[in-house]
């Protein structure tokens, strides 16, 4: 996900001499297909198990990289490469629902009740390094070398992921002792920490889809080093926080998360130069990093 988040815009742009607006729609299209994904990754993992979540979403992940692939040929019209490009984002949009879902139910399954926060920390860390190595490896190679690599190496490091785990091989069985929840109840349930989630989304979905872009437009040149920096703004605040959030109230963790978030964006719209711009990035991935295990505690079951 993280090679073509940096290397894919400025190819849009200089290949196709798309617009800005119109790259956020194309880019933006992950979130979507990743929003609308959510509920059918939630009853897979729910009859299937996690693991099996996490293998589809692996699966959908390679799907994307062999469309980035394809538009490589030179055989393709503008419209039928463009079109590829918009499926790419699909799969992976398909695969980050796939893979955050799965996971997740697979942590709340392998960790005690009291550490359920900490696990999905960890999760999420794991996630976020991948994104932070691979904004960072996919801007170095795309000025390098090619967008043709990066394409290579997005389809090929899923694949790696699905060989080391295992987790095709052995499909973890899953228990449905708590019975279905009325669409109703459920949503009653989730939306107060649900609208919460989506707020603090918000900045990170626009990071995600223009930060390269605005960095271009400024004529700075380390736009992919700024989205790397959210990321391991990301990583170092799970480090630091991970073992702490099971402690203390979610309206304190939750508060303190939203307006380091919103520090760091404020950062970034009014930087005057890139590096208070990659500070600001930093400092919006560290308030952006734990509002998931944060707002997501609230809405586990009770445990005996």
């Amino acid at each position: 996900m993280g090679l073509a988040l940096s290397a894919l815009p400025p190819v849009l742009q200089a290949r196709w001499s798309l617009s800005v607006t119109t790259i956020g729609w194309i880019m933006g299209t992950q979130s979507v297909a990743t929003l609308l994904s959510r509920l059918h990754a939630g009853r897979l993992s729910d009859r299937l198990g996690g693991d099996r979540a996490l293998t589809l979403g692996l699966s959908a992940a390679v799907l994307s990289g062999l469309c980035y692939v394809a538009v490589i040929l030179p055989i393709w019209s503008r419209p039928i490469a463009l079109a590829l490009v918009f499926l790419g984002r699909l799969f992976m949009g398909l695969s980050e629902g796939l893979m955050v879902t799965g996971g997740a139910v697979r942590i709340i399954g392998a960790v005690p009740p009291d550490r359920i926060g900490a696990g999905m920390s960890w999760l999420g860390l794991a996630m976020f390094a991948g994104l932070a190595a691979g904004t960072a490896a996919g801007a170095v190679i795309e000025q390098n070398a090619s967008f043709d690599t990066v394409a290579i190496m997005a389809s090929i490091l899923p694949v790696a992921g699905m060989l080391l785990s295992g987790w095709s091989l052995h499909p973890a069985s899953h228990s449905a002792a708590h019975g279905a929840v009325p669409w109703k109840q459920l949503f009653r349930m989730v939306l107060p920490m649900g609208l919460l989630l989506a707020l603090s989304s918000v900045g990170f979905a626009t990071i995600s889809s223009f930060l390269v872009l605005a960095f271009a437009q400024e004529h700075w040149v380390s736009g992919g080093y700024a989205l790397a920096a959210f990321c391991v703004g990301h990583v170092a605040a799970r480090f630091a926080g991970s073992h702490r959030i099971d402690h203390y109230p979610v309206a304190i963790s939750g508060s303190v998360m939203l307006l380091t978030e919103t520090l760091g964006f404020v950062m970034v719209w009014l930087a005057p130069d890139p590096g208070v711009a990659i500070a600001g990035a930093f400092i919006g991935g560290a308030g952006f990093s734990l509002t998931y295990p944060v707002f997501a505690i609230p809405l586990l079951p009770a445990q005996p």
